[in-house]
């Protein structure tokens, strides 16, 4: 936007958006209504880790990512499309 570097990309009005965004979608891990969304069943160690960290081994950790995605990008009507899965 020919502005320069940006001071604080957290109170930058072409950037706080985004960074509020990325917050809540880590926020949303510990919100039991995003739960069965956002996390993987529990693994051999007994914890629940999020979709976006885990490496499909079957059709139904297909399906769970494909929710969890869908469900994250409906959030922002697609406007934010990548996810911080995305960098995996």
């Amino acid at each position: 936007m020919g502005g320069g570097a940006v001071d604080d990309v957290t109170t930058h009005p072409a950037t706080r958006a985004l960074v509020e965004e990325y917050a809540a979608w880590y926020d949303r891990h510990l919100d039991p209504q995003f739960q069965d969304v956002l996390l993987a069943l529990p693994g051999d160690n007994g914890e629940r880790a999020p979709w976006a960290f885990t490496v499909p081994r079957t059709k139904e950790d297909l399906i769970g990512m494909g929710r969890s995605f869908a469900r994250t990008t409906f959030l922002s009507a697609g406007n934010i499309t990548h996810d911080p899965a995305t960098a995996i």
